[in-house]
């Protein structure tokens, strides 16, 4: 159960330097594609930190094409994650522990925003009830999901964009993680993702993602909700599929079963979306989607997470002799 204290820091065990407590806000402007994201990686055993605010409107990983990236990779880290101010300009304070925040930022190139978060639901505790069948194993709930919750809310405020000033109202997921967050990992990836329909129905999913498998068997479901009418019915069956070009997935199909035994359908289309610098050992796309599901049509977003280590293993086995060369030879 997620109470007002897990807002804050939990510390880490002894002898355990990988620890990490992330801290995610993200936010959408559906009519211009925009949509935006804080998150913060606090390492308390070794006193620092990452930050990063991220801005984007249309679909490209290059981020010169963000409309804001500001990343530092090398902070001290806060003394209180209930309420903190950054170098970077932003600053987090929860109003009502665990539901309610106020964000602020004032960057550089005229960029700043105030905003608020407003809780629609009780937070989704990602350790709290069984394992459903078919889930992910549970060695990646103690691993970096040993403590994890989400949140959807109501974001309110406003953006500035130089000159502009853009209204934001809309319905988002946050999240706050605690637990081991190796600098360099092995195994499989992860996508975390959202779809808000309106203040009364959303769905948020977590799943693994391995890249080398084939389409329809990338996903392994881990845990998820469905917000309906202010009500939260757990996930107790969900897959995916996902249409790439190259690692990106430009388009996916969700289907989902909760507790009711009701059935979800979500068709999800990718507007826009950028790459994130949040863990460099991993390769990481944000991208905002418009969903459709029964005729109703939503946004949310997708963090999809790539351990690079996966690829270049495969890379150096394709080094041994008889296994032949990643290159094709030039003429002569």
């Amino acid at each position: 159960m997620i109470t007002a204290t897990d807002v804050a820091y939990h510390p880490p065990p002894p002898g355990e330097p990988d620890w990490a407590e992330t801290n995610f806000f993200g936010f959408h402007v559906p009519a211009r594609n925009l949509c935006g994201a804080t998150y913060l990686v606090a390492r308390q055993g070794l006193g620092v930190a990452m930050s990063d605010v991220t801005l984007f409107d249309r679909l490209s990983l290059d981020r010169k094409d963000s409309l804001h990236s500001h990343t530092r990779q090398h902070l001290i880290a806060p003394d209180d994650l209930a309420s903190y101010a950054l170098p970077t300009g932003l600053r987090v304070r929860s109003t009502r522990p665990p539901y309610d925040y106020e964000l602020s930022y004032h960057g550089s190139e005229g960029v700043e925003f105030d905003l608020a978060f407003a809780a629609l639901m009780e937070p989704h505790d990602i350790q709290a009830g069984g394992s459903p069948e078919g889930a992910a194993p549970a060695d990646i709930l103690d691993t970096h999901f040993r403590g994890h919750f989400d949140l959807t809310g109501r974001v309110t405020g406003t953006l500035r964009l130089g000159e502009q000033v853009v209204a934001v109202d809309c319905v988002d997921t946050m999240d706050h993680s605690w637990g081991p967050r190796p600098e360099r990992r092995t195994g499989p990836g992860g996508c975390w993702l959202s779809a808000h329909f309106s203040p009364e129905r959303a769905m948020h999913c977590l799943f693994t993602y391995e890249w080398s498998r084939p389409p329809h068997e990338q996903y392994t479901f881990v845990r998820g909700y469905v917000l309906d009418d202010g009500e939260v019915h757990e996930v107790t069956e969900a897959s995916m599929r996902s249409t790439r070009v190259g690692h990106v997935p430009v388009a996916r199909e969700l289907i989902v079963h909760d507790c009711r035994g009701r059935l979800h359908r979500l068709f999800g289309t990718a507007v826009s979306g950028t790459s994130v610098g949040w863990f460099a050992a991993m390769e990481i796309y944000y991208l905002l989607y418009r969903w459709e599901s029964d005729g109703a049509i939503g946004h949310g977003a997708a963090q999809e997470n790539l351990v690079t280590s996966g690829f270049t293993e495969q890379n150096v086995r394709l080094q041994a002799p008889g296994t032949g060369s990643r290159c094709t030879p030039c003429p002569s």
